[in-house]
């Protein structure tokens, strides 16, 4: 297989009614996803412009995030007994962010001219207890796409799972966000939840974000799994279709980007996962998190756009 874009890695291209999007197999990343209208094309989903942001993963954008969510405190957990140490991200820096697959290299399993489906292997070794199956697939459909993450355990024993997505969503400087949450997560000055109950101040049940609030942030208690994004170019519905319990289990993270390297504060990461930061070292997440030998659980995203 070719690449489509020769500044970045190996990708392919999906088509369908007004959207095209590009695959980048190194992750399994949506890397763009395009509206074409009459005044022309719309790039809804912000991903990597080159192959220089690509190297440094500025902002991690499109990750798949599996077989955790975000970060791990002092990257360490223990599981069945055993402590399980990611090491360092970078000198200094211990945080287990963002799981072990968004630089592994995906094969392709299935490809339509609108749908691709990609899989990767997570190996049983110092960071992780079992050997897991990560597929991922995007779908175009004539209102959006739909992203499933899913994971199977082919192991003879229980393993623990978080999975979610951390796609960017452009705006030009301007953008109203709302979902219905009744937690917004409390966390230290390395974004590590508060220890138990003390992690999740109430909202009142609706959020609504602007560009004037800054953040890095989990909200959880969803009364529905469903976040509307409003920009001066489109609008869009995301769909979240996972595990939901309480605080702690479903979430939808918020980065209003104002950090990165490249491009700060002109794109939005509305991510869905499964279970707030930390959720290895978490009881509230400890048991739902737990995937039997044989079974396989999806994580979908579904994004209407207008």
């Amino acid at each position: 297989m070719s690449s489509t874009d020769l500044e970045l890695p190996q990708n392919l291209e999906l088509k369908k009614g007004p959207f095209s999007a590009q695959v980048i197999l190194n992750g399994a990343l949506l890397n763009r996803l395009t509206k074409e209208t009459e005044n022309g094309p719309v790039e809804v989903i912000s991903g990597y412009a080159d192959r220089s942001e690509w190297e440094i993963l500025d902002g991690y954008r499109g990750a798949i995030l599996a077989p955790w969510s975000n970060r791990i405190e002092d990257a360490r957990y223990t599981f069945d007994g055993k402590e399980y140490d990611l090491g360092e991200r970078e000198p200094g820096l211990r945080d287990g962010l963002h799981g072990l697959v968004y630089n592994q290299d995906f094969t392709v399993v299935e490809q339509e001219p609108h749908r691709v489906l990609l899989e990767t292997k997570v190996t049983a070794g110092s960071s992780y207890p079992g050997d897991l199956v990560v597929q991922v697939s995007y779908e175009l459909t004539e209102q959006g796409v739909i992203t499933q993450v899913s994971a199977y355990n082919p192991g003879e024993k229980e393993l623990p799972v978080g999975l979610g997505w951390h796609p960017y969503f452009k705006h030009t400087g301007s953008y109203r966000l709302s979902f219905d949450a009744q937690a917004r997560v409390q966390a230290d000055e390395n974004l590590i939840p508060l220890p138990g109950a003390a992690a999740y101040e109430p909202t009142g049940g609706v959020v609504e974000l602007d560009v004037t609030e800054g953040i890095d942030t989990p909200f959880t208690d969803l009364l529905r799994p469903v976040a509307k994004l409003e920009t001066e170019e489109y609008q869009l519905t995301m769909h979240y279709r996972g595990v939901l319990n309480g605080p702690g289990v479903g979430i939808f993270h918020v980065y209003t980007g104002d950090f990165l390297e490249n491009r700060p504060n002109l794109s939005l990461a509305l991510e869905p996962c499964e279970f707030v930061t930390n959720a290895f070292n978490r009881e509230e997440c400890k048991e739902m998190s737990l995937l039997a030998p044989g079974e396989t659980r999806v994580l979908e995203a579904e994004l209407v756009i207008d």
